[in-house]
């Protein structure tokens, strides 16, 4: 499985201006939230981070109002917003490939007829 650590990791944003990677990435991303694998992976953030939350509490590890809680919370919510993203990128590819098609000029065609050279 292939490590999305930025925007720019992924092919289908490489080499655009980081604005226009930003204002594609979010325009896909939303219309990919319809997809159960995208809005599924998000949920399980928010399951995970609350059972390891739940587990850190019962085992005196992060008693509420400790320093230990906000860690065990901060952690969890970090590890978890990753591994959603993680998930969420390759159902998102596909329609950032069609939305940069989309926005792409077609490319140049030379309609012009050329006469060979006569000798």
């Amino acid at each position: 499985m292939k490590i999305y650590w930025g925007l720019n990791s992924i092919p289908e944003l490489r080499g655009l201006p980081k604005a226009q990677q930003g204002q594609l990435w979010r325009t896909c991303f939303f219309r990919a939230l319809r997809l159960p694998r995208v809005w599924g992976s998000y949920l399980g953030m928010i399951v995970l981070n609350a059972g390891v939350l739940i587990l850190a509490t019962q085992f005196s590890f992060a008693r509420p109002g400790s320093i230990g809680h906000y860690i065990v919370l901060v952690g969890g919510a970090t590890l978890a917003i990753f591994l959603a993203n993680q998930l969420a990128v390759p159902a998102v590819r596909p329609l950032l490939a069609a939305r940069r098609a989309a926005l792409e000029p077609p490319p140049a065609r030379d309609d012009t007829y050329h006469v060979p050279p006569a000798f």
